[in-house]
C-alpha cells in the first residue's frame, strides 16, 4: 500500500480532490466519506465494490495524514465508519457459500479432534472413549 495518493490523482467518486484519502485492497483511492457513501448506497450488509475495477473492497487504509486528524470531530466520526467497516469486512468471505467452503470436511479433521462414534460415548456424552483399566 502507499503512503498517500499521487498527487495529480482525483477521487472516483467526487471528481474533487482527496478529502481524507484512503487506499482499498484494489490498491484504488477515495475520499474516506465518498466511498463510505458508496457502500451505504448499496446493501450495507456486505461489502462494496470499487467503482472502478468491480474488485469487493475488504480493506480501506486511511493515510498517516488522515489518522493524525482524528481529533477532528467529523474526522473521527467518518475514521470510525472505516474502522467499523473494516471489522467487518476484513478478510471476512463475502458470501454464506465462501463462508462454507472454508468450514473442514470431517475427513479433514484429525481423527485425535473427532468425537468417538461408539453409542457408549455417544449416549453419555463423553468427548473421550473411556479406556479400560
Amino acid at each position: 500500500m502507499e503512503a498517500a495518493p499521487p498527487s495529480n490523482d482525483l477521487c472516483s467518486v467526487c471528481h474533487g480532490n482527496f478529502h481524507l484519502p484512503c487506499q482499498a485492497n484494489c490498491s484504488h483511492w477515495f475520499c474516506a466519506n465518498c466511498i463510505m457513501l458508496v457502500w451505504q448506497h448499496g446493501s450495507g450488509t456486505s461489502s462494496c465494490k470499487c467503482p472502478l475495477c468491480r474488485r469487493p473492497i475488504t480493506l480501506l487504509v486511511p493515510t498517516e495524514h488522515s489518522l493524525r486528524q482524528r481529533h477532528d470531530p467529523e474526522v473521527a466520526q467518518i475514521l470510525s465508519k472505516i474502522h467499523a467497516y473494516n471489522r467487518v469486512f476484513g478478510g471476512q468471505p463475502s458470501s454464506f457459500f465462501q463462508a462454507l467452503a472454508g468450514v473442514p470436511r470431517p475427513s479433514q479433521i484429525p481423527s485425535s479432534c473427532r468425537p468417538c462414534p461408539c453409542l457408549y460415548c455417544y449416549d453419555s456424552k463423553f468427548s473421550i472413549h473411556p479406556q479400560p483399566n
